[in-house]
């Protein structure tokens, strides 16, 4: 059995706009799962019992490098508020070839919850990058 890597793991957003479709995510981080659990116990001296309750996904960050023709729209977009509300963050794992093997982990009714767009630096020479991070809905 071979072992992934996370070069290996593709990520696309699908969904609310055609403008996400033209960005290849390079970066990816969070969405961990998080039960909310009590531990109580019915009566003194009884042991205690695991009440499981609400489960919530952390927000999930992806990293762009820019391209100013492909992105211009989107860059716009997100500056003037857009949300892309109903999106669809799906990870996927690739083969060599890049063929999709396994099943894609899907997270769904996602919206921008925080855009960073590209910084500007006079004397930088370091990539433009596009931060978005995604509240998940499920």
């Amino acid at each position: 059995m071979a072992l992934l890597t996370q070069h290996k793991n593709k990520v696309t957003v699908v969904g609310s706009s055609a403008l996400l479709g033209s960005v290849e995510w390079d970066k990816m981080s969070g969405g961990d799962l998080t039960h909310s659990i009590t531990k109580l116990r019915r009566t003194a001296g009884a042991a205690k019992e695991v009440l499981a309750a609400d489960y919530e996904y952390d927000n999930i960050t992806l990293e762009a490098f820019v391209d100013p023709v492909a992105h211009a729209d989107l860059l716009v977009a997100l500056k003037n508020l857009a949300r892309f509300e109903g999106t669809t963050i799906r990870v996927q794992a690739i083969d060599n070839a890049g063929v999709p093997i396994g099943k894609a982990v899907e997270y769904f009714g996602c919206s921008v919850a925080k855009s960073t767009l590209p910084a500007a630096d006079a004397n930088g020479e370091e990539a433009a990058k596009l931060v978005i991070e995604w509240a998940v809905g499920s």
